[in-house]
């Protein structure tokens, strides 16, 4: 499948309280040869939220015409948890929890 790519993002000096969804990307659960790379999320502030940072590679609309994959239950009164699959780059101060990437 042909699929653009995303590139060179930045999400800085932002804050997010009280929502579900915080900082999120998305790339399809099925094949293609789309991309996402150079993302930046500098300074952003986050406070009670279900899922602050969502890094997705599975995304799929509706369920529709995707591979199986096993759907992720509520995060709800459980700690939250870093699952990291193919990622690099790094981090720096406070993660809560611990991440995937080297301080």
């Amino acid at each position: 499948m042909q699929e653009a790519g995303v590139q060179n993002v930045a999400v800085k000096t932002s804050s997010f309280t009280g929502i579900e969804n915080g900082v999120r990307v998305k790339t399809w659960s099925r094949h293609s040869n789309g991309f996402v790379r150079n993302v930046l999320f500098q300074h952003v502030v986050m406070n009670n939220l279900e899922k602050p940072i969502i890094i997705d590679q599975n995304y799929c609309p509706s369920n529709g015409n995707c591979p199986e994959q096993v759907q992720a239950s509520s995060y709800k009164d459980h700690p939250a948890e870093a699952s990291c699959v193919n990622v690099g780059g790094k981090a720096s101060g406070l993660q809560q929890p611990t991440g995937c990437l080297q301080v």
